[in-house]
């Protein structure tokens, strides 16, 4: 009778355990698409003052990318947290988000780009999907050549001027 009360006793510790681990993630759940919708409303907020061309309103080039970065950064953590809580599919949303903010930002073959990509690569080579872990990686590879070569392109032209 003892060994059962001690039995349920562990049980129930562990049960608490869990709950705790629980509401954990989904806090961080929480946080996480709390802190991508604020960040997608800022970004969208910067993107229409540019577009509008509201004068002093108006970001400058270092400005935008400085944020770009600030904001892709903040939105990889979020994916990050998404991901440790196991919510993949949610954590792979936002990391698609931020290569599309980044490619509106610095164009598609950015080195931001690449490094977001391999993101995603990590995020499913996580859940052991090699075969996409694979195609993000070769898409992280391509642009970041395909950037290496324009910069190549535009150094040796500039020579010969």
């Amino acid at each position: 009778e003892k060994a059962l009360l001690k039995t349920k006793a562990r049980v129930a510790g562990r049960e608490k355990q869990l709950q705790q681990k629980s509401d954990s993630i989904e806090a961080t759940v929480a946080e996480a698409t709390h802190l991508t919708t604020h960040l997608t409303h800022t970004l969208n907020g910067v993107a229409s003052r540019q577009n509008e061309g509201l004068g002093q309103q108006r970001v400058k080039y270092a400005d935008r990318v400085r944020l770009c970065r600030e904001l892709g950064a903040q939105i990889g953590a979020s994916a990050d947290m998404l991901g440790a809580a196991g919510q993949y599919e949610a954590a792979e949303g936002v990391l698609l988000s931020n290569v599309r903010m980044k490619e509106g930002a610095f164009g598609g073959n950015h080195p931001e780009v690449a490094s977001t990509f391999q993101q995603l690569a990590h995020l499913c080579e996580a859940q052991g999907d090699w075969r996409r872990a694979l195609d993000y990686v070769e898409q992280s590879s391509s642009r970041a050549l395909d950037y290496s070569r324009q910069k190549e392109e535009q150094e040796a032209g500039g020579q010969g001027q």
